[in-house]
């Protein structure tokens, strides 16, 4: 098992007694059936397979446990990566389509990328998208 799947299992072990604590949840970045990195809702990243990633998105893992700066560039990369992979609102019928699952015209690349995360950021131009680790989707599944 990874190190960043470890290091949050240790966490939710640790903050258990306090229900205010808010749990951190990791992305797999998928490449069709591979997982080519991690990152968690709190910025920490792995990078399982360099050759396989998205030419677009950059996650860096960091040298230090908790360095800030590096964190934040890992989720803003991938908030704006899954966000680049929403529908376009200039496609037709792309406000309706948004419209029709609740998401309106969303502005920020956060919004979008929840947006987009709804949908594991399924593409129909690569073969590109993301899951929660430990959530079964995939081969076994038949997604």
């Amino acid at each position: 098992m990874s190190h960043i799947v470890d290091k949050v299992k240790i966490e939710l072990n640790v903050n258990t007694a306090s229900d205010s604590v808010r749990r951190s949840v990791i992305y797999e970045v998928m490449h069709m059936e591979k997982t080519v990195a991690r990152i968690s809702s709190t910025g920490e990243a792995e990078v399982l397979n360099r050759k396989f990633m998205p030419y677009d998105l950059y996650l860096e893992e960091e040298d230090l446990e908790y360095d800030i700066e590096i964190r934040m560039n890992n989720l803003n990369n991938f908030y704006h990566w899954c966000a680049s992979r929403v529908l376009s609102l200039d496609r037709k019928y792309a406000k309706e389509i948004l419209n029709s699952i609740g998401a309106v015209q969303a502005v920020t690349d956060r919004e979008r990328a929840d947006i987009s995360l709804s949908y594991h950021c399924v593409s129909l131009t690569d073969v590109f998208w993301v899951r929660k680790h430990g959530s079964g989707i995939g081969k076994a599944s038949g997604f």
